[in-house]
């Protein structure tokens, strides 16, 4: 087990051309992807702020067809940056 400090973990999904920039950009067009196949549930696990699913699901036509649930076990990883 690490001492890494989760919460400026997450922060790098916010700096331009960052891995996890990049990463959450793959995500959520996996997510776009299974919402366009016709995906009526969601479940994100380790869910954080819910950057992966939300915005997606917001942007798609389906929207209003789809349940959805985010699951976080540490109260931390669903506070924006700003509020911390």
């Amino acid at each position: 087990m690490t001492n890494r400090d989760w919460v400026a973990w997450h922060d790098h999904y916010d700096v331009p051309g960052s891995a996890l920039e990049r990463r959450l950009a793959v995500v959520r067009r996996w997510v776009g992807a299974a919402l366009d196949e016709g995906a009526s549930r969601v479940v994100s696990l380790c869910a954080g702020q819910g950057r992966d699913l939300l915005p997606v699901l917001a942007a798609h036509p389906r929207r209003a067809q789809v349940r959805a649930r985010l699951v976080e076990r540490r109260a931390w990883g669903s506070v924006p940056p700003a509020r911390r």
